[in-house]
């Protein structure tokens, strides 16, 4: 595998992958995500990485690297293109367009469009056709989108069988229901590790910087009181700088306004299909 950040796990070795609570204990990322919102609006900016886990999967794996290339590239607009053709007109464009960063997330996690239109109340098996992006006559499909991410998952089990198989037998062995889930469990894991290194960049750019006071560690980012005279642009700049440098592949770093959306919780944002699975 190529870049830094592949370097960081040779062995198959995850160090900063996410954390979860045990069943009946509290979660706050369970939480409804408007809970979040109240309690830290005020008390930081929220800086998190953009599209941490297409960047990832770019960097990383050979499967997939013309869709993830179009959509990263393209994000904005394929986003748009999605939820109007879904959703329709009459729905506010916010709106569609959380709808469509959710399917993404669910493919990145090997979930299905017709799955997500369910979910949605879209008309049975809509199929959206290819659609042109930018001004070089390139063209965006979300189906070949959706199978590429598969193929991905496949390139993942052969390219590291021994964390493959570390999962699938912690499953057999502790939840055997959940054991069809190996490969997407174990890739799901192995991005995280992305997530958990460009965290501890920022963790060591507070420090080092005197930057402000973080006050919040989230999945890929986290929620800063940031020092007299740092601006949330500057702040965004130099932590896209460091977590770049950190990760071996362009990772930028924007700042997630805080929104109040009672439906919505923190996991529900980034639709992690394995949650249930460990």
């Amino acid at each position: 595998m190529q870049g830094r950040f592949a370097e960081n796990t040779p062995g198959g070795f995850i160090c900063t992958a996410r954390e979860y609570a045990l069943r009946g204990d509290v979660d706050p990322f369970r939480l409804p995500r408007a809970l979040r919102d109240v309690a830290f609006a005020g008390h930081g900016h929220d800086l998190d990485d953009s599209a941490s886990y297409p960047r990832a999967c770019l960097d990383v794996f050979q499967s997939g690297r013309e869709q993830s290339r179009l959509f990263l590239t393209h994000r904005e607009q394929v986003l748009a293109e999605v939820g109007l053709f879904f959703l329709g007109p009459h729905v506010p464009a916010p709106v569609r367009r959380k709808a469509a960063k959710d399917l993404f997330n669910a493919l990145d996690n090997d979930g299905s469009l017709e799955a997500w239109e369910r979910r949605q109340g879209c008309p049975a098996m809509m199929q959206m056709p290819p659609f042109a992006v930018g001004t070089d006559g390139e063209v965006f499909s979300l189906r070949a989108y959706q199978d590429s991410r598969r193929a991905l998952t496949g390139e993942f089990t052969r390219r590291m069988p021994t964390l493959v198989a570390f999962v699938r037998a912690w499953l057999s062995l502790h939840k055997p229901d959940s054991e069809h889930k190996f490969a997407l469990t174990a890739k799901s894991f192995f991005l995280q590790e992305a997530e958990g290194l460009s965290r501890a960049a920022k963790l060591a750019w507070s420090r080092l910087r005197g930057a402000g006071e973080i006050t919040s560690l989230q999945h890929d980012g986290v929620v800063m009181v940031l020092s007299q005279g740092m601006t949330p642009t500057d702040a965004c700049a130099a932590l896209t700088e460091v977590c770049t440098a950190a990760l071996g592949y362009a990772q930028p770093v924007e700042e997630k306004p805080f929104q109040f959306d009672p439906g919505e919780s923190e996991d529900d944002r980034d639709s992690v299909a394995d949650v249930d699975a460990l």
